[in-house]
């Protein structure tokens, strides 16, 4: 929906070996049969430790349709064919998809991805049966035993060149590079156990992904059509395996994006020795020993091609599938079974040391230590710069302040670290407490090069980029909650607090060592009973809370609430509101259904301002009017919304401006003179002597005006749901 889904399955009981079967592209029910029957056979005495995966392209030609499409019954026998595989398995069981299931990498793939995740869900009941939910790129994580751990990637994520989850998803990583660099650190993290990577396109293959065809290709082309068409058609027949050879399309790893991504792959698991990559997509199965790893093709459910034999360990043009054998010990071994050989191979793989996690010493502690540090020490400029890009907050980011020493061991009872967050110019970790709550640390500095285009990095359009960071308030959004409380809308509650050099940290020591921090509790389950997150049953997200908004009519969204929001993110100037920046308190009716409540998190923007000559003509209507800056004035209330545009159309398409007047009027009664000082009280003395006075006067004129600019913001929507109405009809 990075930001990265771990599903942890601690078993009760642990043998010393899993054996994990792998089959991939059986996405054919007539020529896979014999191939799922074998399967059956092999599997009939596994055990709950053991483990199933389907490597996509588990439905041809393009996936699962819509529900109303004339071929989805012939579809749903086909998928039923491997999920009835899936639920009498006695271990656990996973289906990942490939680019077949994303319509063979049409327009509308991400759909069909989803059509199927929704259909394997509810036919398996079971919320993890699909990875990765909501077809996020990965890498997710499933702790097998304490020794064995699945890497899960949806490698179609990034050969996809139409619609996909990004920065408004709920996916942890919105983007292939941030999935790619957390892989890295997931591999790392797990450097001494089995390690098996899981995903549809192979690293390396032997087969026609790879241009590699047989000699009937090139003198019979025509019979890829129709195998009828022997018509011998030398020359032209050998441009398109030679096209296949030498570039390749998308779907190629001799493609050079696919190769690229390949590249970035095989060094994230340079991290550790002896990982195994497991695939489908090629129609045949091999073994492939390279970069110290092992590369496994299991890709000939229902299918078989030309392979080019003699090059791997182990190939075979054979219907079947592989299964691997870890154990406990550190060993790994393989078997091939095919549907008209049987057993086609075993091998041992390596044997290497595993050994559990180093546990940091217990008598570090950092507890009620302080430090003074600034923001950032980048943001220094002289009379030119500041006139061209701004005098910003550059004092404030330069300004030592004090702030707690952040202590793992004693916040909330103890906290372990999850995972690295998501975000494209934020270094993130998730953190939580035994009771399920979870915390998030997020750097205040933010690092663009993430966000920059590839041929961008490292020039001087890098740089004003980042100098334009100067433009955010570090700590505005720590006065945010004082503000909340007296508009009685919901929020976090973050603290500033600087990370040590502490080796709890684990793998994300080095990176996180020395870094000034946001702290601050994530809206979740366990939290949910929070006055400040709603006090209601559960937390969710904005993509499942459309969802269940579709799914049932009693459920509904407290719009006249969701005004007096956004009321309040163009109060305080917060214009970076997109749909991953809020979560959703979910408040059981008194009758049937739910009532969902917006929770907003992340004010990274709060007080944002626009100055020097290059920012101000960007803020232009014709060019980014959202970064307007905070000023006493609201100058167009539609732009500086530009972010929120899809939420708002969703989610305040229902209130008249009376439910407006009410909104605003709650707000002008209650963001009183009083609670306004009282909050900008609440930063640093020396924060204060910087910023109180502009933010003071901005919040009070804007206090004033918000009838002017919540008007002009609600005809503005208003105009264009009627505008969608009239096309409707």
């Amino acid at each position: 929906m990075k930001k990265i889904l771990t599903l942890i399955l601690f078993l009760p009981f642990f043998s010393s070996a899993q054996k994990v079967f792998l089959i991939g592209d059986a996405g054919e029910l007539d020529t896979g049969k014999k191939t799922f029957d074998l399967l059956l056979e092999k599997t009939q005495g596994a055990t709950e430790n053991d483990l199933l995966l389907f490597l996509g392209d588990n439905l041809y030609p393009k996936g699962l349709p819509n529900k109303e499409h004339l071929d989805r019954a012939e579809m749903e026998v086909k998928l039923n064919a491997q999920l009835d595989l899936m639920k009498n398995f006695a271990g656990k069981s996973y289906m990942i998809p490939g680019n077949h299931d994303w319509a063979q990498g049409r327009n509308y793939g991400w759909q069909q991805a989803l059509n199927m995740e929704d259909y394997v869900k509810t036919y398996l009941n079971r919320d993890d049966a699909f990875l990765p939910v909501r077809a996020c790129p990965g890498p997710m994580e499933v702790e097998i035993s304490p020794s064995v751990v699945l890497i899960i990637l949806n490698t179609q994520y990034f050969l996809h060149g139409w619609d996909k989850p990004r920065d408004d998803s709920p996916c942890e990583n919105k983007s292939t590079l941030e999935a790619l660099d957390d892989l890295r650190l997931t591999v790392e993290k797990h450097k001494n156990k089995h390690i098996l990577i899981a995903a549809h396109h192979p690293v390396y293959t032997y087969g026609e992904h790879n241009g590699n065809f047989p000699l009937k290709s090139h003198i019979f082309p025509l019979t890829a059509v129709n195998k009828k068409l022997m018509i011998p058609l030398p020359i032209i027949g050998s441009i398109h395996p030679l096209f296949r050879k030498s570039i390749g399309n998308i779907q190629d790893n001799t493609h050079p994006k696919y190769k690229a991504i390949m590249k970035a792959v095989v060094s994230a698991m340079d991290e550790s020795n002896n990982v195994i990559f497991a695939s489908g997509h090629e129609h045949s199965l091999q073994l492939i020993q390279r970069d110290g790893h092992h590369f496994v093709v299991s890709g000939s459910g229902a299918k078989a091609t030309h392979l080019k034999e003699g090059k791997s360990t182990f190939g075979k043009s054979e219907r079947g599938f592989s299964e691997i054998q870890l154990e406990e010990n550190g060993k790994a071994s393989i078997k091939f079974w095919g549907t008209e050989t049987g057993l086609l191979y075993e091998s041992d793989l390596y044997s290497k040391e595993v050994t559990p996690e180093q546990i940091a010493p217990e008598d570090v502690s950092f507890k009620n230590q302080t430090i003074s540090v600034v923001a950032s020490e980048q943001y220094g400029a002289g009379k030119g710069k500041k006139k061209w890009l701004g005098e910003n907050y550059r004092d404030v980011w330069a300004t030592p302040v004090e702030v707690d020493v952040f202590d793992l061991g004693s916040e909330h009872g103890g906290l372990k670290v999850l995972k690295k967050g998501g975000g494209m110019q934020t270094k993130s970790l998730r953190l939580e407490a035994e009771d399920g709550r979870q915390y998030v640390l997020r750097s205040i500095e933010k690092y663009t090069e993430n966000a920059m285009p590839i041929a961008l990095r490292n020039t001087f359009a890098q740089g004003i980029v980042q100098d334009q960071i100067s433009a955010s308030h570090p700590y505005g959004a720590f006065v945010v909650p004082r503000l909340a409380d007296a508009a009685q809308i919901y929020h976090t509650n973050p603290k500033p607090v600087w990370i040590p050099d502490d080796p709890r940290l684990g793998q994300f020591r080095q990176v996180f060592a020395g870094t000034l921090a946001v702290y601050e509790e994530r809206p979740n389950k366990e939290a949910s009973f929070e006055p400040h997150f709603g006090g209601g049953k559960d937390v969710e997200g904005t993509f499942d809370v459309i969802e269940k908004l579709q799914k049932d009519n009693d459920n509904s969204v407290d719009q006249n609430f969701v005004v007096r929001n956004r009321l309040f993110d163009m109060w305080i100037g917060d214009w970076d509101r997109h749909d991953d920046q809020w979560r959703w308190a979910e408040i059981e009716k008194e009758g049937k259904g739910n009532l969902y409540r917006p929770i907003p998190r992340d004010r990274d923007q709060v007080f944002f301002i626009n100055e020097g000559i290059i920012p101000k003509i960007s803020s232009r209507k014709w060019a980014i009017p959202k970064v307007e800056g905070f000023d006493e004035e609201v100058r167009w209330a539609p732009g500086i919304s530009q972010n929120a545009r899809f939420f708002d159309r969703s989610f305040i398409n229902e209130p008249d401006w009376a439910d407006w007047e009410e909104q605003i009027a709650f707000l002008q009664k209650n963001l009183t003179d009083e609670v306004i000082t009282e909050a900008l009280s609440g930063w640093p003395k020396e924060i204060q002597e910087l910023t109180f006075e502009r933010a003071s006067t901005g919040l009070k004129a804007r206090r004033a005006d918000m009838n002017r600019y919540a008007r002009e913001l609600y005809l503005y929507l208003a105009r264009e749901v009627e505008v969608a109405g009239s096309d409707k009809h």
